[in-house]
């Protein structure tokens, strides 16, 4: 009976942890998506009190069961994230999905980052040009991965009749400081990695909307008569579209 007790409390944290890895791998905390790391680290702490006030029988046992029923706790929350990174980026694709085929919208109101006021409009006119329009923010790392190639592939192709435009938005509107502080953080990142992409700062959110931009990083391209033609959403959609603007450049 003795030797049983020793394995009630790992054996019920190993089913709890389970049950919580699998509800978070089907999506049910994405509203706390912390929750099966905070779920994991209490099992770990409880389990290793455990432990101490138990006899040193079975010991490599119970802590086997106490690791492995957390490891499905955290296991849930890497499922969940990677499951809510998946539904992100289905919904992002659906909203550039419906712009396919119709023609882009203004880039209108623009406050250049990094190049002047001229070259900026020359660069959204969209005129007999491929353009990719590129969504980004500063606290956003995916597009910090994103930006440098799209420079990388501007430089390579700018003289082949390719434009591309960054574009960021202000996330604080409570006063005219607070946008400048955003507007020089902005300008700041852009001239940190030394991007010559034409970057700009919308005023609003009425380019993002009209974008359909529900996450970033995300990319539209748009040929010569200023059709949308494709989309691509995070890194792989960049690379996607990358390659597709590169058939139409005939490269």
């Amino acid at each position: 009976m003795k030797q049983k007790k020793l394995f009630l409390e790992p054996t019920l944290l190993l089913v709890a942890c389970a049950v919580v890895g699998i509800l978070a791998t089907r999506g049910m905390f994405l509203s706390m998506t912390g929750f099966p790391w905070i779920f994991g680290v209490v099992c770990l702490a409880i389990g290793s009190i455990s432990l101490l006030r138990k006899p040193r029988v079975a010991i490599a046992v119970r802590f086997m069961l106490l690791v492995i029923g957390t490891a499905l706790a955290f296991g849930g929350w890497i499922g969940q994230n990677r499951l809510a990174e998946r539904n992100r980026v289905s919904a992002q694709s659906a909203s550039f999905g419906a712009l396919e085929g119709r023609p882009a919208s203004s880039l209108a109101g623009l406050e250049p980052l990094n190049v002047e006021p001229d070259a900026l409009e020359a660069a959204i006119s969209y005129s007999s040009k491929v353009t990719i329009v590129t969504f980004w923010a500063r606290w956003c790392s995916p597009c910090w991965t994103e930006l440098p190639e799209l420079n990388a592939f501007y430089e390579k192709h700018k003289d082949n009749g390719l434009a591309v435009i960054a574009v960021t938005k202000y996330d604080r509107h409570e006063g005219e400081a607070a946008r400048r502080d955003e507007f020089e953080k902005a300008q700041q990142a852009i001239a940190d990695y030394e991007l010559t992409i034409p970057a700009g700062i919308a005023p609003d959110n009425e380019i993002h909307k009209a974008f359909k931009v529900s996450s970033i990083p995300c990319v539209a391209l748009i040929d010569s008569e200023g059709t949308v033609i494709g989309y691509g959403v995070g890194i792989k959609g960049g690379r996607d579209i990358m390659a597709q603007a590169e058939i139409l450049l005939g490269k």
